[in-house]
């Protein structure tokens, strides 16, 4: 079937260069590939990577199949791989066929990318590939993205609602025969965080860790649900408030040390303090409804009361300026070429001294 699939060059295009289309939500894009309407490039953007994994998957097996998909698949990550030099991949003719699927990772680690040759290369990308490139920016704005956004559909991933988490876990630990005991599910979450790469390591821990028990507490997540990047990044912040830098600086090393990307730790950083500021926002503006907060900011019950204690304990202007020094620094993780962990320190300096 995936044989007779063509890319079609302008099923998703804009009727007139330099208009941006509406982007898509995941189920939306998965009913389009369903119905076999493939575009040449998509550009699949926020910071739910494992929906972005998902789609590749989908998209690459519709246009390529499964035999193809396991010798004509490329990727390259974009802090690695300059823009310029993927026309060598365009150039040279895959097995079996000429199709290729080719996906160009973390476009937002480009260092300097040169938009005028990506701009040509996607107005003139060859029918039998298909392009697709990945960001983990929630809002991608500016030049470094505009051509992106002019030639490819683009698709935005945010993390799924509280409802819809809630069911993926439940229905994910039925299908292992186990559940959760009633609590439970927040203290999980508390851990992981809302995103589903998080969650679904958890679950794995949990079942490989009691095989033999259908229902899994608070004890069992307790003794087995490693400290992910969003519950270290609560004890840093804990520990900035606290003026304990040696202890701020630890926690981060260890999240080094566990094989967590600097660019990673960086994006959880920027959006804990960006919550906290929302949260502080949200209180001065005259908002005291807890639960309308909570909704607007996506975030579980259990999680709004911990980063809403946190944000009582920061001035706002001092907020604002933290956040300033984070997105500075994850400026400096992209165009410079100091090690991750000096940056990293150089920026727990800079935040402990705001308090």
């Amino acid at each position: 079937m995936a044989r007779n699939l063509k890319p079609v060059a302008n099923r998703f295009e804009n009727k007139k260069r330099g208009t941006m289309r509406k982007p898509l939500s995941f189920k939306q894009l998965v009913t389009e590939i369903g119905r076999g309407k493939l575009a040449r490039s998509y550009f699949l953007y926020g910071s739910e990577v494992d929906l972005q994994d998902q789609l590749i998957e989908k998209i690459s097996q519709k246009f390529l199949g499964r035999l193809e998909r396991e010798v004509n698949y490329f990727v390259r990550y974009a802090s690695d791989t300059p823009v310029e030099t993927l026309s060598h991949l365009i150039q040279s003719g895959g097995l079996f066929s000429q199709r290729k699927v080719i996906v160009y990772r973390d476009y937002e680690q480009a260092k300097n990318p040169k938009t005028n040759y990506l701009n040509h290369f996607l107005a003139t990308l060859h029918p039998e590939v298909v392009f697709i490139v990945t960001s983990r920016e929630e809002q991608p704005r500016g030049k470094k993205f505009k051509p992106l956004l002019e030639h490819s559909v683009q698709v935005q991933l945010r993390p799924l609602s509280p409802e819809d988490l809630a069911g993926f876990i439940r229905s994910e630990l039925a299908r292992r025969g186990k559940r959760l005991v009633p609590g439970a599910l927040e203290v999980l979450l508390e851990y992981t965080g809302n995103y589903l790469h998080h969650v679904k390591g958890a679950l794995d821990q949990l079942c490989n860790a009691f095989p033999d028990l259908d229902e899994l507490g608070r004890n069992e997540i307790g003794q087995v649900v490693g400290d992910y990047a969003l519950h270290t990044v609560f004890e840093y912040t804990d520990r900035l408030l606290s003026r304990q830098p040696d202890r701020a600086y630890a926690l981060l090393h260890q999240l080094l040390e566990k094989g967590e990307n600097p660019q990673g730790i960086m994006f959880w950083l920027l959006r804990h303090l960006t919550t906290l500021w929302k949260i502080r926002g949200y209180l001065q503006s005259g908002e005291r409804q807890d639960e309308t907060i909570r909704r607007a900011l996506n975030l579980y019950p259990r999680q709004y009361q911990r980063y809403k204690q946190q944000a009582l304990q920061w001035k706002s202007a001092t907020l604002r300026q933290a956040v300033l020094i984070l997105k500075q620094g994850d400026l400096a993780f992209k165009t410079n070429q100091t090690p991750s962990d000096i940056l990293l320190d150089l920026i727990t300096s800079k935040l402990v001294n705001l308090q």
